[in-house]
């Protein structure tokens, strides 16, 4: 870090010798004097906790507003076991919605092979085999989704500005009801403390 001065002016400020030294340009902003660098990802920095204070966040755990199906399924797998961070409101309603209808296909797909296996049977009764499948089938989308829904649905507690243990009302009777409310509300990333886990 230099201190040196031009003729006929002071020493420059750490703040100003910060942005020389991280290459900004006469009247561009960087990290420092936005203070985005202090806290990144977690929504601390310059005017944190002020009114109308927007976090600056780092895509690592940055929500995707207006997020597409196509997106949302995607950052749901990608974020895989990702508790830290934000969802936002389409990013999980999206990836959620997806899940509902794989595990709606494969009932109809279970339905459909069992009652044409009992059809298909002299007796009347459905094949044990396509039973087991149905189970199986069951079973793999449970256990290879349970672990992403839960972090999404952390995540988008956070974005609503609440602590991911509220995800704990699940465990709760009709908890499970407030905590689809609290998902309904809209982004406020910025009311979020991380060490509310």
């Amino acid at each position: 870090m230099s201190y040196a001065s031009s003729p006929g002016q002071g020493a420059p400020q750490p703040q100003q010798a910060y942005a020389q030294q991280a290459g900004a340009y006469p009247g561009q902003q960087n990290a420092y004097a936005t203070g985005s660098a202090y806290g990144a990802g977690y929504g601390y920095g310059a005017g944190y906790g002020q009114p109308g204070f927007s976090p600056t966040l780092s895509p690592e755990v940055a929500p995707l507003p207006g997020a597409d199906p196509i997106q949302a399924v995607r950052r749901f797998f990608q974020r895989y076991a990702q508790f830290r961070g934000y969802a936002s409101r389409s990013e999980f309603w999206w990836a959620l919605a997806a899940l509902l209808a794989a595990q709606l296909v494969v009932t109809l797909v279970v339905l459909g092979l069992t009652a044409g296996s009992a059809a298909a049977s002299s007796d009347g009764t459905p094949n044990a085999a396509v039973i087991a499948v149905g189970w199986f089938l069951y079973m793999v989308i449970g256990l290879g989704t349970i672990v992403p829904y839960i972090a999404s649905g952390v995540r988008r507690l956070h974005d609503g500005g609440f602590s991911g243990l509220f995800f704990l009302l699940v465990l709760v009777p009709g908890g499970s009801i407030a905590l689809i409310v609290l998902w309904c509300l809209p982004s406020r990333p910025e009311r979020y403390r991380p060490e509310w886990g």
